[in-house]
């Protein structure tokens, strides 16, 4: 069995299930994912909720991991020898497997069976092989309901381009502004430039965690749409609106990421910011698909 913890927003839990689900397909055996992080959240400011249920996902669900294991630390030689061989003598041991880095490794897809993944992974390279299954697993459950169909309708009806806003804890909260910092309105209104030069009669569709604001200082002369029907606790929907458009201008945010990304429109100009965090030195190489744009 391959296990997953969970943590984080919505988007980060699916770049977590997608690494799971490739290394549970690749020794065809059980996928679980731990959802403990969600039962004790003390010591971050922004309570996040599971919220893979939305989608048709092939996994167990657990609060209450409770396996022996090995490791804890960055993947090595030694934890991996040392796991083999105690694997030998107790068949239920599972290797405990922190990420390395932000950019892709390698090594995770050839781990062996009976791993306790912990990370956030944010690359397709770990699930880009298995690409269709991941656009299936992330099929909804349920039909929209009647006020996003609308929206929805429209979308499908017109030259739909998504703009997400990340701001909420970017903004709020001063740890995580450090690290992510938000996208400068310099960049929103470049990607509008591009996209309406390449795009004709587009249709903006604007979403974001604090549509209040944007509302109040973005300006587009183009046809425009502020979504703002969905509460936080119905993110899948938003998702759900951004990847039906046609094309995406994505924030520093994995939330636009993957609506960008399940966008099935084979012609899609997906633009994202050169900086994805404030310290310029990180590498995140890895994460933006190369066909997409960086501002």
């Amino acid at each position: 069995m391959i296990i997953v913890k969970l943590m984080g927003g919505l988007a980060n839990q699916m770049f977590q299930y997608s690494v799971g689900r490739a290394l549970s397909l690749r020794h065809n055996t059980e996928l679980m994912l731990d959802l403990s992080f969600f039962q004790n959240q003390n010591n971050y400011t922004t309570k996040r909720e599971y919220g893979l249920h939305a989608f048709n996902i092939k996994a167990l669900l657990s609060e209450n991991i409770n396996v022996r294991m090995i490791g804890g630390n960055r993947l090595s030689k030694i934890y991996l020898l040392k796991y083999k061989t105690l694997k030998s003598f107790t068949k239920d041991l599972y290797l405990h497997v922190r990420e390395k880095s932000f950019t892709y490794d390698s090594e995770i897809l050839m781990l062996p069976d009976n791993i306790y993944l912990e990370g956030y992974w944010q690359s397709e390279k770990y699930f880009k092989h298995i690409e269709s299954i991941i656009r299936n697993d992330f099929t909804y459950i349920n039909e929209t309901d009647s006020d996003n169909l609308k929206i929805l309708n429209r979308i499908k009806g017109s030259e739909s381009i998504a703009i997400h806003f990340r701001r909420g804890d970017y903004i709020n909260n001063r740890k995580t502004n450090e690290v992510h910092g938000i996208c400068s309105m310099e960049y929103y209104n470049s990607a509008v430039d591009y996209i309406a030069q390449k795009v004709s009669s587009p249709y903006f569709f604007i979403y974001s965690d604090d549509i209040e604001w944007v509302k109040r200082n973005l300006s587009i002369k183009y046809n425009k749409m502020f979504v703002d029907i969905n509460t936080p606790e119905k993110a899948s929907n938003d998702l759900r609106l951004i990847s039906n458009c046609k094309h995406q201008i994505i924030a520093n945010s994995s939330f636009s990421w993957w609506g960008a990304w399940l966008n099935q429109n084979p012609e899609k100009i997906v633009i994202a910011p050169k900086k994805w965090f404030m310290d310029e030195k990180r590498n995140t190489s890895d994460l933006i698909p190369e066909k997409w744009i960086r501002l």
